[in-house]
């Protein structure tokens, strides 16, 4: 998956100099710095490997140089937003949300770049942050909670109907990253249930269900998280 592979091994660095926590307006004055992070993630998406490794320095140039080499297909990149963190002349902190979407499935990344100024800016570390939005939360039984409860209902019927490329569909994050690798797997198809749905928390765009899943006679819980990316797509099932 192009998204877990553009992730760079994390360096440990010590920093001796102040940062300054960054405005609204630095992301003009320091054009140059989100720039970088663009920069780069456009050409390794396209996997242009010569081009995206012009943004990079140490550590980062070394992963990248390898990881590039393995994708096989590009993807569609949409960059949802780019976060000017902290800054000062040597070193600056950025956040940026993106989808990457590759043989129709589509992938939302959220990662924290680390970068130095090396005549122009250049990135040396980068790090997967957790996908959860930080918003407010509540149980309310409207239309968004019976869109999210279809969502993980359809997901639980393709994979006990071992419809695999139709599952995958609704999935993001790690939970993608993971179920890509069963994608050539021979289909085999499950007696499993919804027994019960119980929403635990929703918000503008992230959700959490609670499912009571019957298999086999035996009825187990598992928690499902959910995001909103162009329709509710699921982040992590946790076992109860």
């Amino acid at each position: 998956m192009v998204a877990a592979l553009l992730l760079i091994a994390s360096l440990v660095v010590i920093f001796t100099i102040k940062l300054t926590q960054a405005t609204v307006t630095d992301t003009v004055v320091n054009p140059e710095i989100i720039e970088a992070v663009n920069s780069y993630l456009t050409a390794s998406s396209r996997l242009d490997r010569d081009e995206a490794c012009k943004n990079l320095t140490g550590e980062a140039l070394y992963n990248a140089n390898r990881n590039l080499r393995l994708i096989e297909n590009p993807a569609t990149l949409k960059i949802n937003k780019v976060s000017l963190l902290s800054f000062n002349d040597n070193i600056a902190v950025i956040e940026a949300d993106y989808l990457l979407t590759t043989d129709g499935i589509t992938d939302l990344a959220k990662d924290r770049f680390y970068l130095v100024k090396q005549e122009g800016w250049k990135i040396y570390r980068q790090e997967t942050l957790p996908l959860f939005i930080e918003e407010s939360l509540n149980c309310e039984e409207n239309e968004t909670t019976r869109m999210a409860k279809r969502v993980v209902s359809d997901y639980i019927g393709y994979v006990a109907g071992g419809e695999y490329r139709s599952a995958v569909q609704l999935l993001t994050g790690k939970e993608l990253e993971a179920a890509i690798k069963f994608l050539d797997m021979k289909p085999l198809k499950q007696d499993l249930l919804v027994k019960d749905f119980k929403v635990l928390a929703l918000g503008e765009s992230t959700a959490f269900l609670e499912a009571q899943l019957e298999s086999e006679n035996r009825v187990t819980s598992s928690l499902f998280e959910l995001i909103f990316i162009d329709g509710w797509k699921i982040n992590k099932v946790s076992n109860l």
